[in-house]
């Protein structure tokens, strides 16, 4: 912060800056399947199930493994933590939060005369996160990047017409 006469008792300014950086690991909890379930071949609800192979009797559907399905569920990691059923369990990993804010204001006020002064602010607030809200469903899945910036400008013109008698023009 700074601020100071321009014009002594006439023009005066004042600035203000403040930046601050959070930086911290937070531990995210997903769920996702279980290596059995993503071969084909897992047990559920007490029964066998192999999808691995049309022909099997435990095949309900007899379709056989989608190979989409199976890319999209290799992308996924293995339960690390407590089982949710035989199907999935829970997956715990860090997630980071590297949060920038930034403030800036600028003042200048000015007496016109004994009966008339005058202010203009400007202020600016500037907040990034690349990974808000914490809510990767799995490492490196579903971040939300928040990026936002704001700009204001006020200005003030205040006019002692009389002793009992102000005008404010905002």
């Amino acid at each position: 912060s700074t601020g100071g006469p321009i014009r002594k008792d006439k023009t005066f300014f004042f600035v203000n800056n403040e930046w601050q950086r959070y930086r911290t690991t937070l531990t995210q909890t997903s769920v996702v399947p279980t290596a059995d379930f993503k071969t084909g071949f897992f047990r559920f609800n007490g029964y066998q199930v192999d999808l691995r192979n049309t022909a099997s009797a435990n095949n309900p559907q007899r379709l056989p493994l989608d190979p989409t399905m199976q890319k999209v569920l290799s992308l996924l990691p293995n339960p690390n933590g407590e089982m949710v059923d035989d199907v999935r369990g829970l997956y715990r990993f860090p997630s980071s939060s590297r949060t920038d804010t930034a403030s800036t204001n600028f003042r200048l006020d000015h007496r016109i005369n004994d009966k008339h002064t005058f202010f203009g602010r400007y202020t600016y607030n500037g907040y990034r996160d690349p990974n808000n809200s914490y809510d990767e469903i799995a490492p490196g899945f579903g971040t939300i990047s928040v990026e936002a910036q704001t700009h204001s400008i006020a200005s003030n013109l205040t006019s002692a017409l009389t002793p009992t008698l102000v005008n404010e023009f905002r």
